[in-house]
């Protein structure tokens, strides 16, 4: 970069930097998860933030260099738009080690996000060394009690729970609370949110009665800070719900929910994409509880909130239309319409994803599900063989979701082994290990 001194600058120049300035403080102001509405106001901005941060680098003051990048990630990854948001962010990276040192700490916030990014394609092994290298920076530069510091160990600890390596993630997060819990106290509400994290880890691991107290904490701490109408309440309240849900203690769980609902539609708008996942917590309890009328209702509603706030082709759409399909096809026998969402659900996921992300493999799951109602063992087969071999690839064999589809998937083989349906199968050579394996024990 060229050092122009202040002396130096023509009236032009100082209209330059004016304007750099700007746009680098708007850029600023996008949020991570804009909706379309924030989108649509960005929108205009979009072409003067990337002239910014590709033609006037050499008018943007190192304070404001990174806000461009970030900017344009997020504008493009709000809209699931990841190819487009990767570049930025990467670019972005490469030209802040360049002009502040590779051990900046606005490198390591372009790393974290880039990291984030890909944990959020299911990218885990892209993801693994930008958290590890902003982590890095961030102890070295800023101090292992920094709070920044707690921010990427959080974080990491996010990946490893997403990669199932359970101990780490833990370990994670409890070193991140403990340097909150050194610099900002037991009581911020900063703190509660690492909580919160933790909770949900433990009850995904069904370590049920450790995550309840720490909701317990979490919601305390935000009710004492941020009053009882506060959308983390709103978020706190739906965790604590899904776990007790998760117990089956469904009369607990359905006024959380609704408390949830009312604080959100009541803050946020009844239109607001948080309000659609308070909709689709409850229309899950109500599956549940088989209130099936209600529960179709409600993922509708969650369904037109997302495409209203996303478009159609967003993988919380994908979300929505495979949680209804569920519903049609286990519950109420409507399969042409629960087939055709399935697969619009899926196509969306492919799309966004590739062909290599859990949410393909989840998608590939139900349709093996699905096909296996239907007596469209084939279909099945190949839908289970995906599924399988994509959790595989980026889950690991070893994890519990991989282990519990290729249970499912001998389950599903034993069933065409009993209906004497095996002519109807592949020769994949999976499928024949798998069937050679069951055919064994049950000759013994």
């Amino acid at each position: 970069m060229t050092l122009v001194f202040s002396s130096q600058l023509t009236e032009a120049d100082h209209l330059r930097q004016a304007f750099v300035h700007t746009i680098s403080a708007e850029a600023k102001q996008i949020p991570r998860s804009p909706t379309r509405q924030q989108i649509n106001q960005f929108a205009s901005l979009v072409p003067h933030i990337s002239e910014t941060a590709t033609t006037c680098l050499d008018w943007l003051a190192d304070d404001d260099l990174i806000h461009p990048f970030l900017g344009l990630g997020y504008f493009y990854e709000g809209q699931a738009n990841y190819i487009q948001a990767e570049p930025w962010l990467i670019a972005g990276s490469d030209i802040a080690k360049n002009r502040l040192g590779r051990q900046h700490p606005d490198v390591a916030t372009l790393l974290n996000t880039l990291a984030e990014l890909y944990r959020i394609q299911g990218r885990y092994r892209e993801a693994q060394p930008h958290y590890s290298q902003a982590l890095s920076i961030r102890e070295t530069q800023l101090g292992a009690t920094h709070l920044d510091t707690a921010v990427s160990l959080s974080d990491l600890a996010g990946l490893h729970k997403a990669q199932g390596r359970y101990a780490e993630a833990e370990s994670g997060y409890l070193k991140a609370l403990a340097i909150q819990k050194g610099e900002i106290g037991a009581e911020h509400p900063n703190i509660a949110t690492t909580i919160n994290n933790l909770a949900t880890l433990y009850d995904s691991q069904g370590r049920y009665s450790e995550a309840e107290p720490l909701y317990l904490e979490a919601l305390a701490i935000w009710k004492h800070h941020l009053g009882m109408e506060h959308p983390n309440i709103a978020a706190c309240l739906g965790n604590l719900g899904l776990l007790y849900r998760n117990q089956q203690r469904y009369n607990e769980a359905e006024p959380l929910y609704l408390q949830s609902l009312a604080i959100r539609s009541g803050q946020l708008g009844e239109d607001h994409p948080e309000t659609a996942i308070s909709l689709n917590s409850l229309a899950g309890l109500y599956s549940l509880q088989e209130r099936y009328g209600e529960a179709e209702s409600l993922y509708r509603k969650a369904l037109a909130i997302r495409e209203l706030q996303f478009g159609t082709e967003h993988p919380l759409v994908a979300q929505s239309l495979n949680n209804l399909a569920v519903l049609l096809d286990r519950h109420l026998q409507r399969y042409d319409e629960a087939e055709q969402l399935y697969l619009r659900s899926l196509s969306i996921r492919e799309s966004v994803y590739g062909n290599n992300h859990s949410e393909v493999a989840n998608s590939f799951y139900n349709l093996a599900g699905f096909y296996t109602v239907q007596g469209r063992y084939r279909e099945a087969e190949t839908s289970h063989l995906k599924s399988q071999g994509i959790l595989t690839n980026c889950l690991g064999s070893e994890h519990p979701i991989t282990a519990m589809v290729k249970q499912n998937f001998e389950d599903f083989l034993e069933k065409v082994i009993q209906e004497n349906q095996i002519g109807m199968l592949s020769n994949h050579a999976t499928t024949e290990e798998s069937l050679h394996s069951i055919l064994s024990r049950e000759n013994r």
